[in-house]
């Protein structure tokens, strides 16, 4: 059934201790109406850091979940796949690279230490953020996408394969300009690495 998750979770430790000072939790999102929401987190050790060895733990967690899933992910320590969804996606403080194969739309992209390689099916109207990446990004987005495009603070090339017109005057490492009419602002700002704009 499309509309089914599954949650396939490995655990690697050190020793027993470890991985009782640090463990996965699945819970249903408390602070949101919706029912059908979960979170996926690890507790920090829960004796604290005191002391001297306290072992190590890696949690690898396979998702299969149905397309229209709104995924948000946050301070992993580890790369990011993510396959062909229609919701939302929202990526922060990752130390890995993140490839998500195709998204509804995204809001926000940040802190990133891998570099970023994303597909949108459509900008929402509040646009997209993408900022402190340390690494290439690579966005997609549909031929007719229209939208504000401001890029800065960039080490590095910028490409694109959608037509902008360039507003003002184009320096290295920076970049404003228009797709299409206009419309939602697409923001990438701190990028150790270069930008590429791409036609889905």
């Amino acid at each position: 059934r499309s509309d089914r998750a599954e949650i396939n979770i490995t655990v690697r430790a050190s020793d027993i201790g470890a991985m009782e000072r640090r463990p996965i939790i699945i819970e249903p999102v408390t602070d949101n109406s919706r029912a059908d929401s979960l979170t996926i987190r690890t507790v920090e050790d829960r004796e604290g850091r005191r002391g001297g060895d306290r072992g190590w733990v890696r949690h690898e967690a396979r998702l299969k979940l149905p397309k229209n899933v709104n995924l948000k992910v946050s301070s992993v320590n580890g790369k990011v796949d993510v396959g062909a969804i229609t919701g939302e996606v929202g990526v922060s403080s990752v130390n890995g690279g993140v490839v998500v194969a195709q998204a509804g739309t995204a809001a926000e992209l940040s802190s990133i230490n891998g570099g970023i390689s994303v597909s949108l099916l459509r900008l929402g109207e509040g646009g997209l953020r993408v900022h402190s990446i340390n690494g290439g990004v690579k966005i997609g987005l549909p031929s007719e996408t229209s939208a504000e495009i401001d890029v800065h603070s960039i080490n590095g090339g910028i490409k694109s394969d959608l037509p902008i017109t360039v507003l003002g005057e184009m320096k290295h490492g920076q970049l404003r300009g228009r797709v299409g009419e206009g419309g939602p602002p697409l923001t990438i700002t701190t990028v150790n690495g270069g930008v590429t704009l791409q036609r889905n």
